[in-house]
């Protein structure tokens, strides 16, 4: 059985795809346990891209004249590998804006109707992609090109290029953005572009392979720093943050430094990390003792965040079992 050119090509684009994400969920440790947010993020995007991959080159083969038999499958394989890369797009959105402000407050108050905006470009994917299929002439042609493919192309590449407008702004006001960079998202992205606009291969579940790969990298180079049970800066990060300060690079202020009791350590975790501050890092100095550096220079204010985290900590437990502290950055030792 002979498979056309772009079939094939685009076969094994998603075949290196699919060894790429099965490496990436299967050789690191951390990947495998996913005990913090992050990594749990991290493992989901590889995840929904291994299946984003394996529908996409499914439902090529199904396209190719020698197996135009199975036409309505390939249309519904088409249609959930299209709705995959939305996913993707999302959860990539999510997973750059987490790493970047390191906390689920700013997820929560910046995306909170992103839900429903994918869900309506969801439809009209479908409606597009069948359309699409049963109005065209050309057994192999993969998707209405005259009518929703601009916007299935701008839809994508905007959202994958949102991100990097976020470290862009990010860093203008913070100096720098370690851990972070925005070629990985940029080179791959423009590369799927230009082949999707001059050929007819499909490449964006290997380009997007290649973008979690070097972020994975990224990851690497970060985790020295991160406690891997909360997800949080250990203390090694402190030293690291009061270089950036001396550089020109932070601009903490103080610490609201939390001591929590064993039985109630999860919970001081959950609360920090759904209501800290973004423009604030958080440090995990023992089991039952939290640093959030901040800007912030107004103790009221400060004392008034403190009073927030414990509360929503402690919930109807008794008062004392979360006491907090406000602490002068620059004196500070761990």
């Amino acid at each position: 059985m002979k498979i056309a050119e772009d079939v094939l090509m685009t076969l094994l684009s998603d075949t290196f795809a699919i060894l790429i994400f099965l490496g990436l969920l299967t050789l690191s440790d951390r990947n495998r346990k996913r005990r913090n947010f992050e990594e749990r993020c991290f493992f989901y995007l590889c995840l929904t891209g291994l299946g984003m991959a394996a529908a996409d080159g499914a439902a090529y083969l199904m396209i190719d004249k020698s197996l135009s038999s199975l036409r309505l499958p390939a249309i519904l394989l088409y249609t959930i590998e299209e709705i995959l890369v939305l996913a993707v797009v999302w959860q990539w959105i999510l997973y750059i804006d987490y790493q970047i402000y390191n906390t689920r407050d700013h997820l929560k108050r910046r995306y909170r109707w992103t839900g429903f905006v994918f869900a309506v470009a969801t439809a009209l994917y479908v409606i597009n992609i069948f359309t699409g299929f049963i109005f065209t002439v050309d057994e192999r042609l993969v998707m209405c090109w005259e009518t929703g493919y601009p916007f299935m192309l701008v839809m994508e590449t905007a959202g994958f290029f949102y991100p990097v407008y976020e470290l862009y702004r990010y860093s203008k006001r913070r100096k720098i953005v370690y851990f972070m960079q925005a070629w990985p998202v940029i080179v791959p992205v423009i590369l799927d572009v230009i082949v999707s606009s001059l050929t007819v291969y499909s490449v964006t579940a290997l380009c997007f392979a290649s973008s979690l790969t070097f972020f994975y990298f990224f990851m690497m180079n970060r985790w020295r720093f991160v406690d891997e049970s909360s997800g949080f800066y250990n203390s090694a990060y402190m030293d690291f943050l009061k270089r950036l300060k001396k550089e020109g690079k932070r601009d903490y202020n103080h610490i609201i430094a939390f001591s929590a009791k064993k039985d109630t350590s999860e919970e001081l975790c959950h609360s920090l990390r759904d209501n800290a501050p973004s423009q604030s890092d958080i440090i995990r100095e023992n089991d039952g003792r939290f640093l959030l550096c901040t800007a912030v220079t107004n103790r009221d204010a400060l004392f008034d965040l403190g009073v927030f985290i414990k509360s929503g900590a402690e919930g109807n437990e008794p008062e004392d079992e979360i006491k907090f502290d406000i602490l002068d950055f620059d004196s500070y030792t761990v």
